[in-house]
């Protein structure tokens, strides 16, 4: 099979021209476009967690963060926030 591969046919893109109208030349180019679309989902998606996260983190909390008390209760491990 590798013997009767042209990779000069193969880089004009010649290389399926007699199988264009098959099943297989069908199925190839469907999984190209799903590939693609799919890719541009996870772009969109990505871009949209980003948004998101830096409203969380740059968004008014409506308290001042350094009002805050810190206190250690020796009957519970770790810090009480009030």
């Amino acid at each position: 099979m590798l013997s009767s591969f042209a990779p000069a046919l193969a880089l004009k893109n010649k290389a399926f021209i007699s199988s264009g109208k098959t099943r297989s030349a069908y199925l190839r180019k469907a999984l190209i476009v799903f590939q693609f679309s799919f890719a541009q989902i996870l772009i969109v998606g990505t871009l949209i967690m980003g948004r998101q996260i830096d409203y969380m983190l740059n968004k008014d909390m409506g308290f001042s963060q350094d009002a805050i008390i810190n206190f250690l209760c020796p009957g519970i491990s770790g810090m009480i926030k009030m």
